[in-house]
């Protein structure tokens, strides 16, 4: 009797786990709307100003880097004549 009652319980626990298994799984229709719901979160993510302004340009290979600025005095004399003193022995 008792190997009969072991043998029921195992049945039962293992229609049971089935059934736990089965009653988890998603359905293709949830999945794909779960995943055109995440398309469409990350596409308004990517056409967001502040990631636009992150993404390196796709038109090169390369970063891109500012020129330097040219602090030199040669460069200021070309750029701003008014404030470099062409003649250093006046005074104005």
């Amino acid at each position: 009797m008792s190997r009969r009652w072991a043998l029921g319980f195992v049945r039962l626990f293992v229609v049971a786990i089935s059934t736990g298994l089965a009653a988890c799984q998603q359905s293709e229709q949830d999945r794909a709307r779960d995943a055109a719901a995440r398309a469409q979160l990350e596409a308004r993510d990517r056409a967001s100003a502040v990631v636009r302004s992150l993404e390196t340009p796709r038109d090169s290979g390369r970063l891109l880097y500012d020129r330097p600025v040219d602090l030199s005095y040669a460069n200021l004399r070309l750029t701003r004549p008014d404030l470099a003193r062409l003649d250093s022995t006046r005074r104005r």
